[in-house]
């Protein structure tokens, strides 16, 4: 029988694919590499020498993220995009601690901090800023189980990171407390401003670690989140003196009315549960002072009585004091969880409150509101009283088919040829009349089950100036 045997080449196919691919141009080959894991890239490192030497070229880590530790990655890859790290599980691993891998942003997860080497883990921290390419740093901390001289030890660390542009600081937490961390921060030397983002979102009592970072970064800082109660009016004061600051999303701050001094600051995001009435008329002389800011949102989900929803109408009234303002985009979250009597007079006042304030915003061009407006309401908007409104958010508490054949709204959208109404809607059977009917098509076009959003208006897009609006489904009526 005749052989059908190959001559050997004294080479494999892999070995040769493998020897093609060494011909190539480095830059070709750190080209492909830029899309590899960190895994792909230290396999390479086995398979010639050339693959070895640009495995571990700076180049090709820059863009790489890796979600868990990895003692091999701390000890070969010269750097990375993102870090995330479980300090709970990091196990015997000590390479976090000297490695040579500079991280662009680490995410640090550090639960109860129970079997946590504190120390390793602060050097570490200290560690990444030598390495001068930390930019980002968030920490997750579990603040109702964490001991309080482990807490204050973390976050006296975190706040000395020199270099950061972004630090968030977040967990579980009770914002009605916290724990004790004793006095404020000395330092020997000025911390370098460089923040332009800080988020902490976290229990009560943290006023020196906040302070502080906004003290050290107040020339930087362009984007603040504040979720956490403060307990004095030195935070309000910092924020005040602020010359970047942009957008400021906050709980209302004892001493609010400090904020208003803050000419930079555009974007203005309230949140009004839990502070006490003091700090409430605070922030009423705060709306009444910022007429410079040109985006505002007036949350109160959880008020618990009628008097904090007097305040919140207040608060919407407070907008309108003076002919100067200069708000385009204001959302009114005001939650409908207060029932009673007492309820009732509460959210007529912020319907009256709405419809008193209006006219007196002549550059609003977005309002949204989270409630289901009364008729009175819909009637008092016209052009005459809202002449740049473009966009009205809405949420009717009926079926919005239903609503839409109402005569009232009907005659709203009659009157305000140039509005949009945005109105969420829920593409569920609906049993209703109104629905049995064939028309508004476009309400059925959305998957069952599937919550999206969708505008009326009676005018066609082509004679639209505000074409934006006509996404992503708009029904003309």
């Amino acid at each position: 029988m005749e052989s059908t045997a190959q001559p050997a080449t004294g080479a494999s196919p892999a070995r040769e694919t493998v020897e093609s691919l060494d011909q190539l141009p480095d830059k070709v080959i750190l080209k492909v590499m830029k899309n590899f894991t960190a895994e792909d890239l230290l396999r390479c490192r086995l398979l010639c020498k050339k693959f070895g030497r640009l495995a571990l070229d700076p180049a090709v880590w820059r863009g790489v993220s890796v979600g868990e530790a990895s003692c091999p990655v701390f000890r070969l890859a010269p750097c990375l995009s993102f870090l995330r790290v479980d300090v709970q599980q990091l196990g015997h691993c000590k390479h976090l601690r000297t490695t040579n891998c500079a991280v662009r942003e680490l995410e640090l997860k550090f639960g109860d901090g129970d079997g946590v080497d504190l120390k390793q883990l602060i050097e570490s921290i200290q560690r990444q800023e030598s390495l001068g390419r930390l930019k980002e740093l968030e920490v997750e901390v579990d603040f109702l189980q964490m001991k309080s001289r482990v807490l204050a030890a973390l976050l006296k660390a975190v706040a000395f990171v020199a270099g950061l542009e972004r630090l968030r600081v977040y967990g579980d937490s009770d914002m009605h407390k916290g724990p004790a961390l004793g006095a404020a921060y000395a330092v020997r030397s000025p911390l370098p401003s460089t923040l332009k983002e800080f988020r902490f979102m976290a229990c009560a009592r943290l006023d020196n670690f906040v302070n502080f970072v906004l003290g050290a970064h107040a020339a930087t800082l362009e984007k603040i989140f504040l979720m956490g109660p403060m307990c004095t009016p030195e935070t309000a004061r910092l924020i005040g003196g602020m010359p970047k600051l942009q957008d400021l999303d906050s709980y209302l701050l004892p001493g609010m009315e400090a904020v208003a001094a803050c000419e930079s600051l555009s974007i203005l995001h309230l949140e009004l549960d839990f502070p006490n009435h003091a700090t409430q008329l605070g922030g009423v002389t705060l709306l009444r002072e910022v007429h410079h800011v040109t985006d505002i949102t007036l949350d109160t989900y959880f008020a618990e009585d009628s008097a904090q929803l007097d305040v919140y109408a207040l608060m919407i009234l407070a907008l309108g004091s003076s002919r100067q303002s200069q708000v385009k985009k204001l959302r009114l979250r005001p939650g409908s969880y207060v029932s009673g009597e007492a309820g009732k007079r509460s959210y007529q006042r912020i319907f009256g409150a709405v419809t008193d304030v209006l006219p007196k915003l002549a550059a609003l061009q977005e309002l949204s509101v989270t409630l289901d407006l009364p008729d009175e309401v819909l009637q008092a908007i016209t052009p005459e009283t809202a002449p740049a409104l473009r966009r009205i958010g809405l949420v009717p508490s009926m079926c919005v088919h239903a609503w839409v054949h109402r005569g009232v709204v009907s005659k709203f959208l009659s009157a305000n040829p140039s509005l949009h109404v945005a109105l969420p809607h829920k593409s569920n059977p609906c049993t209703c009349q109104v629905c049995t009917e064939d028309c508004h098509q476009d309400l059925r076009k959305a998957k069952r089950g599937h919550l999206w959003r969708m505008y009326l208006c009676t005018h066609l897009e082509d004679d639209c100036d505000s074409p934006e609006y006509h996404d992503p489904v708009t029904v003309q009526v």
